[in-house]
């Protein structure tokens, strides 16, 4: 089912895993009017975590785009007293990458940035 929404995985702590995660993220990017979310943390997280520790892979990606607007959200799923849960999204301030900022940092700078 996932799949078919788009969903892929990625084979954590590997190169060929990180080649992987490149490719697909950079394919889905170059195709106007996609979106690409990713799991920054490598894993679904319970938004409470402390500290965030972002995998380097997001870094990587802003380093090599063309053009590409990142924007940060969390989702949270919340039951409360019902038997549905609630979502709850927030957004944060969008980051715009184009070539000529992908190129002059490294990606450990998008990494922190991020």
């Amino acid at each position: 089912m996932f799949r078919r929404l788009g969903f892929f995985g990625v084979e954590q702590r590997t190169r060929r895993g990180a080649i992987q995660f490149l490719r697909t993220a950079e394919a889905v990017l170059q195709s106007p009017g996609h979106l690409l979310a990713v799991t920054p943390q490598g894993r679904f997280t319970d938004v409470r975590e402390r500290p965030v520790q972002f995998e380097a892979g997001l870094g990587h990606l802003a380093g090599r785009v063309q053009h590409a607007l990142f924007v940060p959200f969390v989702v949270e799923y919340v039951f409360w007293e019902e038997r549905l849960p609630e979502i709850l999204v927030r957004f944060g301030e969008s980051v715009e990458v184009r070539r000529e900022h992908a190129a002059a940092f490294e990606p450990a700078y998008w990494t922190k940035l991020f």
